[in-house]
């Protein structure tokens, strides 16, 4: 159980990396590229929804509690009580 509990915790922070840096480098080219965040892109509402929804499924760890369950001892018991 400590592996899977730090292989999640580690794969979680490998995941992280991206959006962290993601989020750095378009403040740097907001703030400093001559950029205004008042710029509305000419784009639909519907495809920033659809990048959102991506992004979530992409970072929220959806996989982990399948991943963690096929080693449970007595999945049928334990894992309801979780």
């Amino acid at each position: 159980m400590k592996e899977a509990a730090s292989f999640v915790s580690i794969t979680t922070f490998i995941k992280v990396i991206p959006l962290v840096i993601f989020v750095f480098v378009g403040f740097w080219g907001i703030y400093f590229g001559g950029h205004h965040a008042t710029q509305v892109a000419n784009r639909p509402v519907e495809d920033f929804g659809r990048a959102l929804l991506l992004a979530i499924f992409a970072f929220s760890g959806m996989e982990t509690p399948l991943a963690i369950s096929g080693e449970v001892k007595n999945p049928n018991r334990s894992i309801p009580l979780a």
